[in-house]
């Protein structure tokens, strides 16, 4: 079920199924912000990332000595939520665990994505809860999908991504998905002009300071978004194929190394929550 918000500034839509962001649109003007699922393309649009960030090596990753496999990025954007509460300009969904999702993941959770708009922009909060009578391991991360070009009259040549820091740490990928850590190393933050080569490679990982704004515009309009808390961010379009977006994922959890050791607990990035404690992270999106 898809549910509408809006406010003065903006109207955005929001779907049960996967708990994922349908629609971006600034009410001065008839732009659509966010990519609209084209299957040729990418049929997703803005995904959950959860239990876990990316992949696992060989596909699986290990509990208390039992070994679980899970689909990339995990089961959340896969699953159907509950909507917990809805105002004009706010929502939230849940989903808590369930047999289904001990089959990968074996532990008991509640996940909550809320989405606020605050004037001009759009608060994506996601709180992560342990319903557990044990310690529990995970990581998350979003993966919304922009429009480019957003009007008619512009081209890919004419965006371009920046960085509100001077440097940033660069994951290097693998032809498995995987990051190489002999390969990370710390570049300067210097504008990236949008070229398809740029995704040769699967995604660019860049590792951030707290509250970095990365913008991806035309110079005229754009996505101006705020990792908030988040320390990580993927930023990916599919290569070869000429798709029509491109994603600026913040993440608080990455893909395995190359030399990872399978458990779960040593994952990078990895939170771990103890019995009812709850994890909260945000991000700001603000389409211009």
């Amino acid at each position: 079920m898809d549910y509408l918000l809006a406010n003065d500034e903006l109207t955005i839509s929001a779907s049960t199924n996967g708990a994922q962001l349908e629609s971006i649109r600034r009410n001065d003007q008839m732009i659509e912000y966010l990519y609209q699922g084209f299957p040729e393309f990418w049929s997703w649009q803005a995904p959950i990332l959860f239990p876990h960030v990316g992949g696992y090596k060989d596909n699986y990753m290990e509990v208390d000595g039992k070994r679980y496999t899970s689909p990339r990025h995990g089961f959340a954007r896969h699953s159907l939520y509950q909507v917990e509460s809805v105002q004009a300009d706010q929502i939230t969904f849940l989903l808590e665990d369930s047999p289904a999702t001990h089959e990968s993941y074996p532990y008991a959770f509640a996940l909550r994505i809320t989405y606020q708009l605050v004037g001009d922009a759009i608060k994506v909060t996601y709180q992560v809860t342990n319903n557990d009578d044990k310690t529990i391991h995970f990581s998350i991360g979003a993966h919304p999908a922009f429009n480019v070009p957003l009007t008619p009259d512009k081209d890919w040549a004419d965006y371009e991504i920046t960085f509100s820091q001077s440097t940033l740490k660069q994951y290097q990928m693998d032809d498995h998905g995987l990051y190489r850590p002999e390969a990370t190393e710390t570049i300067a933050a210097k504008p990236l002009a949008l070229t398809r080569e740029l995704f040769k490679n699967d995604a660019l990982i860049f590792e951030t300071d707290e509250h970095m704004t990365v913008t991806l515009s035309d110079h005229t309009h754009g996505i101006e978004l705020d990792m908030g808390d988040h320390p990580l961010i993927g930023i990916w379009s599919p290569y070869p194929a000429e798709a029509p977006f491109v994603c600026l994922e913040p993440w608080q959890g990455i893909t395995d190394p190359t030399n990872a050791t399978h458990q779960l607990a040593d994952k990078p990035f990895d939170h771990t929550l103890a019995v009812g404690e709850s994890f909260t992270t945000s991000y700001t999106i603000r389409p211009f």
